[in-house]
């Protein structure tokens, strides 16, 4: 089953966040909405850690973090370029990162990166396509397309998925941290 969450947990952050960067590449000059594509980027990147985390639970949590931070600089330099936003955007995501981690460790609870990234990628997403349905629903020239409908039904089901699985794994089952190990172990 911890193979299967965190596969998850990653096939959902890399959608969401391959989505919101080719809705960051299309916006040149700025959508009404430009910040939420970062925010849901942002959110991808935790998600994306939180099951690397689930895969290989004995790395370091310093790992996450600093592999979080490094993933916004590789796709700007991927793109040729390192401006001084991007520097910004990986700070943010890696104290994001290490604030959830530092969190989860505080209170002993597995989950809440992920449980926070896929709430804020569910809230984003379901409010982007009653956007979009409203907008097509109410033009008179355009089609709702199959496709669309289901590619919008499915990342929001997978979303839905992962805010399921990690409120299990954060409020599910009763915890508690061997101080000895410091591991998470269930009861």
């Amino acid at each position: 089953m911890r193979i299967l969450t965190g596969m998850l947990y990653a096939i959902v952050a890399i959608a969401m966040g391959y989505s919101a960067f080719l809705s960051m590449m299309q916006a040149v000059n700025g959508a009404t909405l430009s910040w939420w594509d970062p925010v849901v980027l942002a959110s991808a990147i935790v998600l994306l850690m939180a099951g690397t985390r689930v895969l290989a639970p004995r790395l370091p949590a310093l790992w996450f973090v600093v592999f979080s931070a490094c993933l916004p600089l590789v796709i700007c330099a991927a793109l040729m370029a390192l401006p001084a936003r991007c520097w910004v955007f990986a700070g943010v995501v890696a104290m994001a990162q290490w604030a959830l981690s530092w969190s989860a460790r505080t209170l002993n609870r597995d989950g809440l990166s992920a449980f926070v990234a896929g709430s804020v990628l569910l809230v984003l997403w379901t409010v982007a396509e009653y956007k979009l349905f409203n907008f097509y629903l109410n033009s008179s020239t355009m089609r709702l397309s199959p496709y669309l409908v289901g590619q919008a039904v499915l990342f929001w089901l997978l979303s839905a998925g992962v805010v399921i699985r990690s409120a299990y794994a954060l409020f599910g089952r009763s915890q508690h941290t061997d101080r000895s190990s410091s591991a998470v172990v269930s009861r």
